[in-house]
């Protein structure tokens, strides 16, 4: 695992999720290793058992979805940046425009946000993510699109 992040949902409507639980693997492979949770430092809350005795009581798992990263810029000034925002938008692609729709991205999206980010000091990053799989029921869109921002 890279990376673990909480994430307050700003927009969220009624009976939709409030929070995210962010894990970043460095491949698809990592994820579902699941051995990583044995091998991962808890002293810092006891155990893997009271990390879940901690924290479970106080939600209600609302369901789990995996992307795979496609693309992503990032600014150059991003390492000094408390990003503390994400802006995520969601696209359902037309039949047989997958690849269409990647290379769009790729090609006129990412180059835009580089621009933005030489004018924007709070802009961190762009992302583009294909939805793997979802255990929600409505999750019908293909991709994801991230802005990380500083505010």
């Amino acid at each position: 695992m890279l990376h673990w992040h909480v994430a307050e949902i700003k927009n969220a409507k009624l009976g939709e999720p409030n929070y995210a639980t962010v894990q970043v693997y460095a491949s698809m492979e990592d994820m579902q290793n699941g051995s990583i949770w044995d091998s991962l430092d808890y002293s810092a809350v006891g155990s893997r058992e009271s990390l879940a005795e901690r924290t479970w009581p106080h939600v209600q798992h609302a369901g789990s979805d995996v992307y795979q990263a496609i693309d992503q810029y990032w600014s150059p000034d991003s390492g000094n940046m408390e990003i503390d925002q994400i802006n995520m938008g969601y696209m359902s692609v037309r039949s047989g425009k997958g690849q269409h729709y990647v290379t769009a991205e790729r090609t006129m999206a990412k180059p835009f946000w580089n621009v933005v980010s030489s004018l924007d000091p709070s802009f961190g990053g762009w992302g583009m993510h294909r939805l793997v799989e979802s255990s929600r029921v409505g999750i019908n869109h293909d991709f994801a699109t991230l802005h990380f921002m500083m505010h």
